[in-house]
């Protein structure tokens, strides 16, 4: 799937040169590509993705732009799913389709060759500071925000959250979450309005996260 250009003006709002941009499911690294052009060389691009199909398509995607993942430690691949502790899962890819997703901790892996183990990691053990974070994980996104309690803390990244409403997820537990670190949240429809956190929890498809310094207006 092509990035969505209200997602990319995002991007270009939040992010800068020098910056650190972390994408966990990256997919296909689109996102991470347009970030990499924002960010430049002396920046950073970490990609988290659990899907092995995918690995491939992301390298081939930054080769034709010149880019060696992991040569250089600036732009970065994680082989792994995030979450809120280091563990094995159980994933399960639906090959190319960006619904392959992290199951339970308690799933018995039945003999699908859709299935198999896979490391988790917080993220907070994959970097040390971030500027804008996007997650698209199907439905781990409040474990995973568990596991950035440093990030969230020092780093006060602009967030990017990827809303699953077909996946259980608590979404007011995400925003209380969110909010004991002062961030304000917004949803985002289909069409790019954006809604207030009193009204995330319908026809939204992305939640956006912000910190705000004391005396500083909200930009939305």
């Amino acid at each position: 799937m092509q990035p969505e250009k209200h997602l990319l003006e995002l991007l270009d709002t939040h992010l800068k040169t020098g910056g650190t941009f972390v994408d966990i499911g990256a997919h296909a690294g689109y996102y991470s590509l347009y970030a990499r052009d924002i960010v430049g060389e002396d920046g950073y691009i970490v990609m988290v993705e659990p899907n092995r199909v995918m690995h491939p398509i992301i390298e081939s995607n930054f080769r034709q732009h010149d880019i060696d993942i992991n040569a250089d430690n600036d732009v970065l691949l994680y082989r792994a799913a995030a979450s809120n502790d280091v563990t094995a899962r159980t994933f399960r890819s639906d090959y190319y389709s960006e619904a392959s997703r992290l199951l339970d901790a308690d799933y018995v892996r039945g003999d699908s060759g859709h299935e198999y183990t896979i490391l988790t990691s917080t993220v907070d053990g994959m970097v040390t500071d971030a500027d804008f974070i996007k997650i698209d994980a199907e439905g781990e996104e409040y474990n995973i925000l568990l596991g950035m309690d440093n990030l969230l803390t020092n780093s006060k990244p602009f967030l990017l959250i990827e809303i699953h409403h077909d996946q259980n997820v608590v979404l007011t537990d995400v925003v209380e979450l969110l909010n004991q670190y002062n961030y304000t949240c917004f949803g985002r429809k289909l069409d790019g309005e954006l809604v207030s956190s009193g009204n995330i929890y319908e026809r939204t498809k992305h939640m956006i996260a912000l910190h705000l310094k004391d005396g500083e207006s909200c930009p939305y």
